[in-house]
């Protein structure tokens, strides 16, 4: 398959997914509510720019196609879980309250890293002081009390991880559809982080035509994405509707399993 055909039918989706989010400007939305908003604007964002990778950059440089690919890959496995819960809003929060509780930690080892290179004092750098102010002021927000899963200890709630969530897939329609996601986001990990192995599959010819033809399995679950997130928005009362005016849901679902969630 031409990555150009690829290419094509990503820009294709990824208009669908901006006019999902443009038919929802102006509306007051809910934390959930923003959650989906918020993905289907990533969507639409991430999609387009695989779509100009695939189209200007040669075949032998599509490594950051398949690092993107593992973005949207992340994002289906994650849907597919909430929809399993029937959208719970309190599985949202956890997801949300776990990426808070990186981004402390993430401003924690800043501070490790200026205490014990800089004694503290590169101003650069987060200080003991920023660092309990920024968790203080994040605590003290009565809104925010919901992403604790204890409050006394300042404890973040959790969400699984990508891996334990597709394994756990149930054995029914659903998962049988889906189940091969797991494969395709470990093939696109590969690229997320440099190894030899992963030099060696940038520069063979046949493994790249291969990993292209992967492709259309994996805009496959980008498009459930974007119905899935666009069938949670409905059913918390934010109407929004998937204008696919080119029917490239027909032309990429194609030859796979169309199962949708």
């Amino acid at each position: 398959m031409e990555k150009e055909k690829i290419g094509n039918w990503a820009g294709r989706m990824a208009s669908i997914a901006d006019d999902i989010v443009k038919q929802l400007q102006g509306k007051s939305l809910l934390l959930q509510e923003r959650f989906f908003t918020g993905l289907l604007f990533r969507q639409a964002i991430i999609l387009e720019d695989i779509s100009n990778l695939l189209t200007c950059n040669a075949l032998s440089a599509q490594m950051s196609t398949f690092i993107l690919f593992r973005c949207l890959m992340d994002d289906f496995i994650t849907v597919l879980y909430l929809q399993n819960y029937d959208f719970d809003n309190n599985e949202i929060i956890k997801h949300t309250a776990d990426a808070y509780g990186k981004k402390f930690m993430m401003i924690k080892d800043s501070r490790l890293i200026n205490d014990k290179y800089f004694g503290g004092q590169l101003k650069d750098m987060v200080t003991e002081e920023y660092e309990i102010r920024e968790l203080n002021d994040f605590y003290n927000n009565p809104d925010n009390k919901v992403f604790f899963e204890n409050l006394e200890k300042k404890q973040f709630k959790s969400f699984p991880p990508i891996s334990k969530i597709v394994r756990n897939f149930q054995v029914d329609g659903i998962g049988a559809a889906n189940a091969h996601s797991l494969i395709l986001w470990q093939l696109f990990s590969k690229y997320t982080h440099y190894s030899y192995l992963s030099y060696q599959l940038e520069i063979s010819k046949k493994i790249r035509e291969i990993e292209i033809e992967q492709l259309q399995e994996a805009l496959s679950y980008c498009y459930k994405t974007i119905c899935i997130a666009s069938d949670a928005l409905n059913a918390y009362g934010i109407k929004n509707e998937i204008r696919d005016t080119t029917n490239v849901k027909d032309e990429v679902m194609k030859g796979y399993i169309s199962h949708m969630p």
